[in-house]
């Protein structure tokens, strides 16, 4: 049976996208003469959220390898991971709101966001978005893992307030908007044992936080209460397990001036104080060309020898990767106080729309119209090269892909894409995985075997999910399961 667990959104707390325990595929054997689509399962609407996977749990008295999948129509499916029989359990859990939004979403608008699992408890937290008595309303929701049952007295109405006199303030007071998306990831961090959640596409960015065992609301931010902007949307809170601190990119969706956190690197405690934080000196051109720095999401970087062993790795539509010391992240000033820029990207305003992923001393983006690359990261002086050392060759529309990695701890590394280029025509999603120290090797496209390997219809910011010899594919209509042929 199975033995890795993908529990959250780019695999882990750091957000790095790496499985480094896959025994089964290898650079061998993932090719279209052993690897292929082995089997679909259908779901009721399109997959956003990443499939995440547990091992060895055991349901209705069997033991099953598991891959949760959460959809727009407010619905998360428990499927065996290794058969294609019909889903372990499945429960809907809100009334989806009618959408047609030329972002993608649609027709239905619920769970966007990467739920989180606690493997502890046995635990998993959702978010959706519903529509009751005519009124847009976010809840969370605590799942038992084995039954789909509601735990803790859940769910909960996810809603707050603070003191502001920015956009939608009223006596002194801006509330949580119902026109959010949560569209990023959940995050669980031990240190609080808080869920958090955060929200953007609407006036303001937003973070609330929740005790995982009781559901009680514990904290919450507003990045721009004095104005406006500030959307939370591209990946992921990144949190450093050894402080407990969380980082995130703002983005703008509106403009408003300092002395709010439209364009930022955001350092938070776990009680979503705002610790520290870095604007690019050009944010004003930023907010004027909608380019949001928060277009893209941060990694935490591994500490390391240099005069700045604590990084944060991350970037934004104009293409700039930023090379920030946590320690002292820089703020607002004229000139960039960073470790490092380091420009990518074919465009002047749309390029980084990602998570970057890291292994064994690489770090890799693929950016909008643009081939997927990958930088070198020197542990002993804390910098990227500042041009790719390898590049793929095919060209993703559909603002790039997030990838994910599997490897044999630092063998055989496997770096897997979802080209999600075909979504505004209905076409389907494909899968390409490439060896992960020579991109210009691509060793399996899902396009390779005619129809055989097909995936579903393509929708934007899926990431594959690797784990015990199986890829796990969402798309508009169905979870695709890939793996070595019989």
């Amino acid at each position: 049976m199975g033995q890795v667990a993908v529990t959250t959104y780019h695999n882990d707390n750091i957000r790095d996208g790496v499985n480094q325990n896959e025994t089964t595929l290898n650079l061998s054997n993932v090719n279209s003469r052993q690897f292929g689509k082995l089997f679909s399962r259908s779901v009721d609407g399109q997959i956003y959220a990443q499939p995440l996977y547990v091992p060895n749990l055991t349901i209705n008295g069997h033991q099953h390898n598991v891959v949760f999948v959460a959809t727009e129509n407010d619905s998360v499916y428990a499927f065996d991971a290794d058969t294609a029989q019909a889903a372990l359990w499945q429960k809907h859990l809100a009334t989806a709101v009618s959408n047609n939004d030329d972002e993608g979403i649609k027709p239905k608008l619920g769970i966007t966001s990467t739920p989180v699992i606690d493997t502890t408890t046995a635990i998993m937290y959702v978010a959706t978005d519903g529509e009751e008595h005519g009124d847009r309303v976010f809840r969370l929701h605590a799942l038992s893992l084995t039954t789909g049952a509601e735990q803790f007295g859940g769910p909960v109405v996810v809603t707050g307030s603070v003191s502001g006199d920015g956009w939608d303030s009223k006596h002194g007071r801006i509330t949580l908007e119902s026109g959010c998306y949560q569209r990023d990831g959940l995050a669980l961090n031990p240190a609080s044992n808080d869920v958090y959640l955060s929200f953007g596409h609407c006036n303001h960015g937003w973070i609330l936080a929740y005790n995982k065992a009781t559901l009680r609301q514990t904290a919450i931010l507003n990045v721009t209460p004095a104005g406006a902007g500030g959307g939370l949307w591209g990946g992921a809170l990144s949190i450093d397990e050894s402080t407990g601190d969380m980082y995130i990119l703002a983005g703008v969706d509106k403009g408003d001036p300092a002395p709010d956190y439209n364009d930022s690197a955001l350092r938070l405690s776990t009680s979503l104080e705002i610790l520290d934080y870095f604007k690019p000196s050009n944010e004003l051109m930023l907010r004027e060309n909608d380019a949001d720095l928060g277009s893209g999401a941060p990694i935490v970087m591994p500490e390391n020898q240099s005069p700045y062993p604590h990084e944060l790795i991350g970037g934004g539509k104009d293409g700039r990767i930023f090379v920030i010391n946590r320690d002292n992240m820089g703020q607002y000033q004229m000139t960039d106080h960073v470790i490092q820029k380091v420009q990518t990207g074919k465009t002047q305003y749309d390029n980084i729309f990602s998570t970057p992923t890291f292994w064994n001393g690489t770090l890799y983006y693929h950016d909008n119209d643009d081939v997927v690359k990958a930088y070198s990261w020197n542990s002993d002086t804390g910098l990227i090269s500042t041009s790719p050392i390898s590049k793929g060759e095919d060209v993703y529309q559909a603002h790039g892909a997030t990838s994910s990695l599997s490897s044999n701890g630092d063998t055989d590394g496997i770096l897997w894409e979802i080209d999600s280029t075909n979504q505004p025509s209905g076409g389907a999603a494909i899968l390409h995985a490439y060896e992960a120290t020579n991109l210009q090797d691509e060793l399996y496209k899902s396009t390779q075997a005619g129809n055989r390997d097909k995936a579903g219809p393509a929708v934007k910011f899926t990431v594959p999910t690797v784990a015990d010899g199986h890829v796990f594919v969402g798309t508009a209509s169905q979870l695709d399961v890939y793996g070595l042929l019989q």
